[in-house]
């Protein structure tokens, strides 16, 4: 930060006189205690530390507290329309199968129950879709699922966001919720496109029901360094960061993935006949595209 010129009172600055808004303290907990203590995917590696990682949580909920007081009173001078908000990144799945109720207070809610506690302690929710998980595992079962990159992404599932949506709404329905991330990797960009317009439709639908969605965030504008993968082993960009010194060239004859978010941004912000009518030809080829290339690699 301080190469950057974004020192602490360039930091203070930014909240005392509102240049931002809302602010995700803490990303993924869940997804830290798991792969840190218990999975032991990333560093320091440990296995089956459940009495760890509860400690751990413990000191995230302390430090999260310790963050929020401090935007809050940084910003505190401010209208209450300029006022800062503070949340976390929840990572929920979607969860199937005979021990789905079960999964889903364990795998989503008991995390998520730890940091709200009085339901006082953040001013909205940031939901972190990325998959459905079908129990019991059956290892090699891939029927009916679709993976992506890599298998322990999970199967991409769209549907599946309208039900953590309101599963979250039902838990806590005093909160309003950022759809913090969504997001594929496909390294083709082949079903990308689909994956995307597919989830986006679920989104609306869960709008249109009334669930209190303030706002949607991607994974990820540029191909990133993802958790212990690395670079090359999950592509979740809209474009390669090999392009990014490019003008981005549209695919010939079917649809890459930041034409399709960039027409269904287009038809949320700027709905019109034009608009909607180009997301719906994206839409088409982006079906068309998705099922083709699903057949081939089924082969």
């Amino acid at each position: 930060l301080a190469s950057e010129k974004f020192d602490k009172p360039a930091q203070d600055k930014l909240l005392s006189e509102g240049l931002a808004k809302y602010f995700l303290a803490i990303n993924e907990p869940m997804s830290t205690l798991s792969g840190s203590y218990i999975a032991g995917t990333f560093p320091p590696y440990r296995r089956g530390g459940v009495l760890t990682a509860k400690k751990v949580l413990e000191r995230m909920i302390e430090s999260y507290d310790i963050t929020r007081d401090e935007i809050k009173t940084l910003g505190s001078k401010l209208p209450s329309e300029r006022a800062p908000q503070v949340g976390i990144g929840h990572n929920w799945q979607y969860f199937d199968g005979i021990f789905s109720g079960l999964a889903n207070e364990f795998g989503n809610e008991y995390v998520t129950d730890k940091f709200e506690r009085d339901g006082a302690k953040s001013d909205f929710l940031g939901l972190h879709y990325y998959c459905r998980l079908v129990l019991p595992f059956i290892h090699g079962d891939k029927k009916g699922r679709d993976y992506s990159d890599h298998p322990t992404f999970g199967d991409v599932y769209p549907p599946g966001i309208l039900e953590v949506l309101k599963k979250m709404n039902a838990s806590y329905p005093n909160k309003e919720i950022f759809i913090s991330e969504i997001g594929f990797a496909d390294k083709a960009d082949q079903r990308k496109p689909y994956w995307l317009l597919e989830t986006m439709r679920y989104i609306i639908e869960a709008k249109k029901e009334g669930l209190p969605i303030k706002g949607i965030l991607l994974w990820s504008l540029v191909n990133n360094f993802e958790w212990e993968l690395g670079m090359n082993n999950a592509k979740f960009g809209l474009f390669s960061e090999k392009e990014l010194s490019e003008p981005l060239v549209p695919s010939k004859n079917g649809v890459r993935s930041w034409e399709a978010w960039q027409s269904s941004i287009k038809a949320i912000t700027n709905p019109s006949p034009e608009s909607l009518q180009e997301l719906q030809s994206y839409y088409s080829k982006a079906y068309k595209q998705y099922y083709e290339y699903k057949v081939n690699i089924e082969k």
